[in-house]
């Protein structure tokens, strides 16, 4: 089942969302069903143009220069400069705590654009290559 995220405002003790109509309707078509509810301050999220420049420019101009793949690039890039934001995912008795690298969908638009500019840098100062900056090429 797809889950659904609302916007709105604490006031007086409950829940407002900005549109209460389609709210309400929501949770009338959830009646009776068991849901979990998690309550914190709205996140920046990050922007489909950043998620866009980071596929289709910088991992293109990485995998056209080295030969390697967008995917190989971009799992590289991401164990590379997010790989100090791991996180503990569970705790084995035979492997010990288990650590992913966290996905772009776990991170701020603030923590993005410093991830899209550590690869920018990496790319110029390892690479030799000059990844055209986002206005550049329409990723404003």
């Amino acid at each position: 089942m797809a889950h659904a995220k609302w916007l709105g405002v604490i006031r007086d003790g409950g829940f407002a969302a900005r549109c209460a109509d389609m709210y309400a309707s929501y949770l009338r078509g959830m009646d009776g069903k068991e849901v979990e509810v998690i309550i914190r301050p709205p996140r920046d999220e990050k922007s489909n143009q950043q998620l866009a420049y980071f596929y289709g420019v910088i991992c293109v101009h990485v995998a056209a220069h080295t030969g390697h793949t967008k995917l190989e690039v971009k799992d590289y890039l991401k164990a590379t400069f997010l790989g100090e934001m791991r996180k503990s995912i569970r705790k084995d008795s035979e492997l010990g705590t288990v650590f992913v690298v966290p996905s772009l969908a776990d991170i701020s638009r603030v923590d993005m654009s410093e991830f899209i500019e550590r690869c920018l840098a990496w790319a110029a100062q390892y690479l030799g290559i000059k990844v055209p900056a986002s206005d550049e090429v329409g990723y404003i």
